[in-house]
């Protein structure tokens, strides 16, 4: 599987006309945190890397800065720096007139540059928005060509609404919960259907392997496997991945030494077969235990029907999930996203985990983003204001910092 080049430095001069920053990424444990003072730029550098790396590209900041660059892995090098002349030049883009990209395989080679006057020719001018959405895809097709496909995810502090387009012209606001609810259901559907395929090759080829030298297992390696592959079934079905009706435990008669042969392959089939569920399966488990430990008075379950089902602890009642707390939903919405909708290889920007979150919720957030990140093979860069959400992990943090004032400027 191929995944998008990681980031491992970010540099920032003259950020407000003022900063110069710089964050060097956490390549080990791919946490980094980003703490320091309001209005030292951290939840515009996530938006700045979001643009640069993610896109559109006409999310660029219109914020003032001298150059922006991100440092991939092997010493390739991003870059925007800006020329004001054409931005003079070309008003109808506003402020991505001014913008230069440039890219650099390496310090020792030639960097290639891109302007908005090499993109212009290309497509005929419409209304300032179609232009700027232009414009924006030919940025990315160029970084695509040279670096490979670059990926940023972010996760804002609007996280509770999903802007849904059903057209150019059209916008829709819809609740992130429901939509992430919907989004698990279409997961597990796809994970059943390739169970199913994967089944079907199995079972096709049963008989050529049950005729194949094999080492067969003893009885009591056959017992051991058989009581692991019924927990492993009784796993899937608590976790909703498994139908309860199909794969109900099933009391086998004792084992024969003849039947070894034929048991040893239906253990290789099944063990193959159920494997295909593990990944969508741990990422459930790992979600409903974070949430049921943080969560009062009620619990959470996944549905391959309806998706995240919470029940009361008090008296059963079904708890809709329009009904969860603020907090709640920041929570549910956060852990899931971070679950189910990074690829591997990609870095994620997390603007203030804390909001709405209960300050022992924040404490917890750190250890299970840490799990998160294992499992998923992806990167993290966090902007916080919150010691709850660092821990004690001032390690994975880059503190920035402002230039001193003169004495004068600063009484």
């Amino acid at each position: 599987m191929t995944t998008s080049p990681r980031v491992r430095r970010i540099r920032v001069t003259g950020l407000f006309g003022i900063f110069d920053h710089e964050i060097l990424l956490n390549m080990e444990e791919r946490i980094t945190i980003l703490h320091g003072p309001n209005g030292y730029g951290k939840t515009m550098i996530l938006k700045m890397v979001d643009a640069l790396l993610g896109g559109p590209f006409d999310r660029m900041p219109s914020v003032p800065f001298e150059s922006f660059s991100v440092e991939l892995e092997q010493g390739a090098n991003l870059s925007v720096t800006r020329d004001r002349t054409l931005g003079d030049r070309h008003p109808e883009l506003t402020a991505l007139a001014e913008l230069v990209v440039s890219y650099r395989q390496s310090p020792e080679k030639e960097a290639d540059v891109l302007r908005c006057t090499d993109l212009l020719p290309v497509f005929s001018f419409g209304d300032r928005d179609s232009l700027k959405e232009n414009y924006s895809e030919r940025v990315r097709e160029w970084i695509s060509s040279r670096c490979g496909e670059t990926s940023a995810l972010s996760i804002d502090t609007q996280r509770l609404l999903i802007e849904h387009r059903p057209s150019r012209h059209e916008q829709q606001i819809l609740p992130a919960v429901a939509g992430h609810s919907l989004a698990v259901v279409q997961l597990i559907q796809e994970k059943l259907a390739a169970y199913a395929a994967h089944a079907q090759e199995l079972d096709s080829t049963f008989l050529d392997r049950l005729f194949q030298p094999q080492q067969v297992l003893s009885v009591g390696e056959a017992e051991v496997r058989l009581q692991r592959l019924e927990e492993q079934r009784a796993r899937l079905i608590r976790l909703g991945v498994l139908e309860p009706e199909r794969e109900a435990h099933r009391k086998l008669p004792p084992l024969e030494p003849s039947k070894l042969d034929v048991l040893t392959v239906y253990l290789d089939h099944t063990e193959s077969k159920l494997a295909v569920l593990e990944d969508l399966a741990g990422r459930i488990d790992l979600l409903t235990a974070a949430i049921n430990r943080r969560f009062a008075y009620k619990r959470m379950s996944i549905s391959r029907e309806e998706g995240f089902v919470f029940h009361s602890l008090v008296d059963g009642a079904v708890i809709p999930l329009e009904s969860l707390s603020s907090g709640e939903q920041h929570e549910l919405v956060l852990l899931s996203t971070l679950l189910f909708h990074v690829s591997p290889g990609v870095l994620v920007l997390i603007d203030e985990p804390e909001i709405s979150l209960h300050l022992a919720w924040q404490n917890e957030f750190l250890g299970d983003l840490l799990k998160m990140v294992e499992l998923g093979g992806y990167d993290v860069l966090v902007a916080t204001h919150s010691p709850a959400i660092i821990n004690d992990r001032w390690d994975l943090t880059v503190e920035l910092k402002g230039p001193e004032l003169p004495a004068k400027a600063a009484e």
